[in-house]
């Protein structure tokens, strides 16, 4: 029997600048949650704005973030920011 295709789920994690860190808490819960998702043929992509192609490069990039959300399947906001609101509270 042949083995069934991974169903990759692409996350946009949209958040400012500032919440490098809490972006990079959000990529490793999903890393963890790809053990457990890859079991039933699924994993994870976290898709991080500073990580698309030419991030540096000076030009305007508001469209290729569009375009980016456009292609993934979720788009991750309000949960990054109640990470980071929590985490002043202790949470």
């Amino acid at each position: 029997m042949a083995d069934k295709e991974t169903k990759k789920i692409r996350i946009f994690i949209a958040s400012s600048e500032e919440l490098g860190d809490v972006r990079s808490e959000v990529s490793v819960m999903f890393e963890q949650l790809n053990r457990v998702f890859s079991r039933r043929n699924y994993s994870i992509e976290a898709v991080k704005w500073e990580d698309l192609p030419g991030y540096n490069s000076g030009e305007r990039k508001q469209e290729e973030y569009n375009r980016e959300i456009r292609d993934c399947d979720m788009c991750a906001r309000g949960g990054i920011v109640w990470l980071q609101e929590n985490r002043k509270c202790g949470l």
